[in-house]
């Protein structure tokens, strides 16, 4: 039997294809780590500074707990492998490329640009700060959590139009409670490929959060505000990203709360 030998992307392939699936919270904790690093400061590369005896030395450039925390979860998720390839240049990039390029292809680039910066200390504070490997990261994110049309595949829904009502819903700081009233709509915004998701908070604040700003987690079947405000999950408008919680003295009472669609208590059967 004739037989060739398999190319290096193949073999890649092969192997990956017998790794057991990262569970959803890390890819969670990836696309958080992205907006947290959205929301930051300027990241300064390594620089010179004086030090105690007036001497003047490199010192390293920023690497925020988001940062570090964010290259762990890359190199868990085996999103930085040995076996890239080493032409792929990235400083070309645009958001539009990114999000038509293939898994493989993003892996790859993601791969260059956090290899690169053991040679060339700095190489990761420029990639967060013009935001190509945020997007890359996000892009990554949605091959894998994402269908087709672009919804969560781990989310049931019922039809083109609704999901179940009731499932919990945690704000981004994880401080206030929502439950999803059932509605679900494309995102009106030309620039977005979402899904805006009906949820009533205990604010009393009703909202259709985007699915770029949340994450649905099916071990604990919750929805989490990752991105954007703390219940908007807006992150495209300035900020502080669309209507903030209301002060907790305009709160529903919990009796009237759970006269509320999503947060009627159902009767014991």
């Amino acid at each position: 039997m004739f037989s060739r030998t398999k190319s290096p992307g193949e073999r890649r392939r092969v192997y990956l294809s017998f790794m057991p699936a990262a569970p959803l919270v890390e890819w969670e904790s990836l696309k958080r780590c992205s907006f947290d690093l959205d929301d930051g400061p300027f990241l300064g590369g390594p620089h010179f500074a004086a030090n105690e005896n007036n001497e003047y030395v490199i010192v390293s450039g920023d690497y925020p707990s988001a940062l570090s925390e964010l290259v762990e979860v890359l190199y868990r998720l085996n999103l930085v492998r040995s076996g890239y390839d080493m032409n792929a240049n990235p400083d070309s990039l645009t958001d539009a490329a990114i999000k038509k390029m293939p898994d493989d292809r993003v892996r790859d680039f993601i791969s260059q640009i956090v290899r690169a910066d053991r040679l060339n200390e700095g190489t990761l504070q420029r990639f967060v700060n013009n935001m190509i490997l945020l997007q890359l990261v996000r892009a990554a994110y949605d091959h894998e959590v994402f269908n087709a049309k672009h919804w969560p595949k781990a989310l049931a829904t019922l039809d083109e139009q609704h999901v179940a009502k009731g499932v919990v819903v945690r704000s981004r700081t994880n401080k206030i409670e929502g439950r999803t009233t059932g509605g679900r709509q494309k995102c009106p915004s030309t620039s977005c490929s979402g899904w805006l998701l009906g949820v009533l908070w205990e604010t009393g604040q009703q909202m259709h959060i985007c699915s770029e700003g949340w994450h649905f987690e099916p071990s604990t079947d919750e929805i989490h505000v990752i991105g954007g405000g703390d219940i908007s999950a807006r992150y495209i408008s300035p900020k502080p990203w669309g209507r903030p919680p209301s002060p907790k003295s305009l709160w529903p009472s919990k009796v009237e709360l759970n006269t509320k669609t999503g947060w009627k208590i159902l009767p014991k059967s």
